[in-house]
């Protein structure tokens, strides 16, 4: 049963990345639990609630000839990966569901399929960045990116920058390039991060030969929002950078 998803997987260009069987795997898959209410649908471990799940912790838990592998297909972010688990239910105390599953091979497959980021928010060009300023004093940048606890600009801000460049060359003001975080974190960390990333982001500014003394770096941390912090939908549009008029 295990070879039959494997096999198939294998013919599709899916290698494995991680593969184990019976003790090899260690303790945790002997009490292999799915949630099958949660919306998030993953795999539980130790603890969970067996009578809300009782005909899949029947299944799983306590399960004979373990099998797993962990396949993947493509490199970096395109990566997909398709775990196989499977094992030959053992019986036990569960009552009738149990005993309709004794002796039977249950397997449990999960995909991870990922899709590039929903852009919501386009890159802000240099007419768009005039307007901003003259009607609010500020303008936002979702388009200027980092690696997570990093402060060193992502090639793939270069569109942002030009278009930031091209403003700043077509006009005189002397601006802030302000850096804001969410509230993950300590908050003195995050006003140093903040602080280094809008630096960054002069930095590479003057690489287009904008003078030093129209720019000044500064890092709020998370201490403006533009939304709450208590949902990841709102703290993304905390994470950005901001110039603003002097």
């Amino acid at each position: 049963m295990f070879r039959n998803f494997t096999d198939s997987l294998a013919s599709k260009g899916f290698k494995p990345a991680f593969q184990c069987d019976n003790d090899s795997c260690g303790p945790s898959f002997k009490n292999l639990k799915y949630n099958w209410n949660e919306k998030r649908t993953h795999v539980q471990g130790e603890g969970y609630d067996a009578n809300r799940n009782r005909f899949v912790q029947a299944v799983f838990d306590g399960g004979k000839d373990l099998r797993y592998t962990l396949l993947q297909k493509g490199t970096g972010p395109a990566t997909t990966y398709v775990g196989v688990y499977a094992a030959l239910n053992s019986g036990g105390t569960m009552g009738d569901v149990t005993d309709s599953m004794n002796d039977r091979v249950a397997v449990l497959v999960e995909v991870l399929e990922p899709k590039a980021m929903e852009q919501n928010i386009v890159t802000v060009d240099a007419d768009a960045i005039s307007k901003e300023l003259a009607a609010n004093g500020a303008v936002s940048f979702y388009g200027l990116y980092f690696d997570t606890d990093k402060a060193v600009i992502k090639p793939e801000s270069k569109p942002q920058l030009d278009e930031m460049a091209k403003y700043l060359k077509g006009n005189t003001a002397a601006v802030y390039i302000v850096g804001h975080t969410d509230t993950q974190g300590v908050l003195d960390y995050n006003m140093t991060l903040s602080g280094k990333r809008a630096q960054a982001v002069v930095d590479a500014l003057k690489t287009y030969g904008i003078p030093d003394g129209r720019l000044i770096a500064k890092g709020v941390g998370p201490l403006a929002p533009r939304a709450s912090n208590a949902a990841e939908a709102g703290r993304s549009k905390n994470r950005r950078v901001e110039m603003v008029l002097r």
